[in-house]
């Protein structure tokens, strides 16, 4: 590895360090990396002034060292062809099926990792280790019968979280001495949701806590129902005098008198009022705040997330002090947006060239109409666009999704946090194929409705060949 930059220039910066990592060493043989440590492959790394954790180096080595025989990578091959991973779907789950699938191979970790990267699908060592875990959990099959007995019998709940709890409140499940990770394995339910129901389970609350979420409830009973908005949520919380709650238990207690939120937003919204309630503004920041927010909510015509952005930038703020403000004035706004646009301004403007290449090119797509068919929805057409013209500077392409929303505002675009992503993650996939040292399977047909389908339903596409131009593809003959 004496001249790095050569082969450090052929890795794209983007996914995790330990997939740009693989990227690297996947250019050198077997024989090259030899019996090369985790610690040499750091300390060269460190010469040339990039930053890993040994944990992220030794999960790199040990993919690139794996092997998969001819037979198991065929099974891989054929699964992932016969079940193609929908577009926008939890990759994680589309694993958890394919490792609970007939005739899947029993690979140690490092294998199975470089066998999901042969058919494209990445997922980090970490999350590997825990589906892998999940794996040796065992459940008899009179387990599964009894506990998807008593599922159906609550089949007329609609709330999943909620079914879930009412089920580890059964006598019949308690009776049965059943451990968490077999009622998950049984019910095939993700870590998220069991985490989330097994913490309003577990949840105990106080007299303290109940008191007052009696008389807060009963103040704002009109304005809590099922349909209530993590933003509207957010003001409600902000009134004084609540208690030190954790998410379970809010939960719970909203569950309890008849109001079932869905579990993320209440999260979101609960640790968006605890973070402003530490916030210290003068009387001088929280007007110009506000002055600032009118004076850009008067303008018309812009998104939440670019006025939450620029009235955080202007006023340097962050999100957690932007959400006291508004909060406080009765204001409602999204606390997914409000973190989006946070997270945007506090990124740092790329260099002027990049700017600058960035201000002059939108305003030529903006000029013109890319697809005709879907005019109002140009500007998602015309990120892509921008971001696959040649000349493009790579500076932009691997830009994080936050950055770029910040560039995008400098120029004067208004474009949502989840079109940039999505069109962040169409490039990455190009740049990782056209640099991926396996050859390309299939007919230059199949690759080509491959690559379509990679985009997301968002975008609308009737007409597969109306994106040729965007993605730089020769139509096919």
């Amino acid at each position: 590895m004496t001249d790095f930059n050569t082969w450090w220039d052929n890795v794209p910066r983007v996914g995790s360090k330990q997939s740009q990592l693989e990227h690297l060493l996947f250019q050198f043989g077997r024989h090259e990396i030899g019996d090369l440590m985790a610690y040499q492959l750091r300390e060269v790394l460190l010469l040339n002034d990039i930053t890993v954790n040994v944990t992220a180096a030794s999960d790199a080595l040990a993919t690139v060292k794996a092997e998969v025989s001819a037979d198991d990578q065929l099974w891989f091959d054929a699964y992932s062809k016969k079940n193609p991973i929908r577009r926008q779907a939890p990759v994680t789950g589309w694993v958890r099926t394919l490792l609970n699938a007939e005739g899947c191979p029993r690979l140690k970790q490092p294998a199975l990792r470089r066998a999901l990267l042969k058919i494209g699908v990445d997922v980090i060592s970490t999350t590997l280790n825990v589906l892998l875990r999940a794996l040796k959990v065992e459940i008899t099959d009179e387990q599964r019968t009894q506990v998807n007995q008593l599922w159906q019998s609550l089949a007329s709940e609609d709330c999943l979280i909620s079914r879930l709890v009412m089920l580890m409140n059964m006598a019949e499940y308690q009776q049965s001495g059943l451990q968490d990770n077999q009622l998950q394995k049984a019910l095939a339910v993700n870590d998220h949701i069991m985490k989330s129901a097994l913490s309003v389970f577990n949840a105990t609350i106080n007299s303290e806590q109940q008191r007052w979420f009696d008389t807060w409830f009963a103040a704002n009973r009109k304005k809590l129902t099922n349909h209530t908005t993590s933003g509207a949520l957010v003001i409600l919380l902000s009134q004084g005098g609540r208690p030190p709650l954790e998410q379970g238990q809010l939960w719970r207690l909203l569950w309890l008198a008849g109001v079932t939120l869905g579990f993320a937003s209440l999260s979101l919204a609960l640790s968006t009022v605890n973070e402003s309630m530490v916030v210290n503004l003068t009387d001088e920041q929280n007007r110009h705040s506000r002055e600032t927010w009118d004076r850009y909510s008067q303008q018309g015509g812009m998104s939440p997330e670019k006025m939450m952005g620029l009235t955080m930038i202007e006023c340097k703020i962050n999100a957690a002090q932007l959400s006291f403000v508004l909060s406080h004035a009765g204001i409602e706004v999204c606390p997914t947006s409000m973190h989006r646009a946070g997270l945007a301004a506090k990124t740092h403007l790329p260099a002027r060239e990049v700017l600058n290449w960035a201000t002059d090119n939108w305003k030529q797509l903006t000029d013109q109409r890319i697809v005709t068919p879907f005019a109002e929805k140009d500007k998602k057409f015309r990120v892509l666009k921008m971001l696959g013209q040649t000349g493009c500077p790579q500076a932009l392409k691997e830009m994080t999704t936050p950055a770029l929303m910040h560039l995008m505002w400098e120029i004067g675009a208004d474009v949502s946090f989840t079109t940039l992503s999505i069109a962040l993650d169409i490039i990455t996939r190009q740049a990782v194929a056209s640099t991926s040292s396996t050859p390309a399977s299939g007919t230059a047909d199949q690759q080509h409705v491959e690559r379509l389908s990679a985009i997301p339903d968002e975008f609308g596409y009737q007409d597969a060949h109306e994106w040729d131009d965007l993605l730089n593809i020769e139509p096919t003959k």
